[in-house]
């Protein structure tokens, strides 16, 4: 209070301002958590995983040096000839020891490689770190079988 204002002067904000206040908190609060809780979803590539000999559940056992990881098949979710263990060259340079990933796999004469990404993607090599929402997703674009409903 200002020593000039007459006695009994109030700067008491009215009701109306408080109100608006704790709404517009309440909104923000609200749009923090909704983006907090569906912020980044994993999106998987259906023209990769149509395109896949093989698509598995894999634990990386571990990741050379040269960027080789060494994959433990934990479940496949189509095709077959899958070994229990294998070895994917290109794939340490995206994946950390200890995780779990879906694979798209391509046989090829020197193995098993990632299935390569169309060419609109942002890079050639991708894999899914398996959460919650990734293996029913992926289970579902595999049992449609059915072409890209969009060019």
């Amino acid at each position: 209070m200002n020593p000039a204002d007459p006695p009994g002067a109030s700067y008491d904000r009215p009701v109306w301002f408080w109100t608006a206040v704790s709404i517009v908190t309440l909104w923000l609060l609200g749009i923090l958590v909704a983006a907090l809780l569906t912020a980044n979803p994993t999106t998987l590539n259906r023209a990769q995983l149509l395109a896949s000999d093989a698509v598995v559940v894999g634990y990386v056992d571990s990741v050379a040096e040269s960027g080789t990881a060494t994959i433990e098949t934990r479940e496949i979710l189509a095709g077959e000839g899958v070994p229990a263990r294998f070895q994917l060259t290109h794939a340490g340079n995206f994946v950390n020891q200890g995780e779990e990933y879906l694979f798209p796999l391509q046989h090829d004469r020197d193995g098993i490689q990632i299935t390569p990404a169309p060419e609109r993607a942002e890079t050639q090599w991708l894999v899914y770190p398996v959460h919650e929402q990734v293996l029913p997703t992926a289970k579902e674009i595999l049992e449609s079988q059915s072409e890209i409903p969009y060019p």
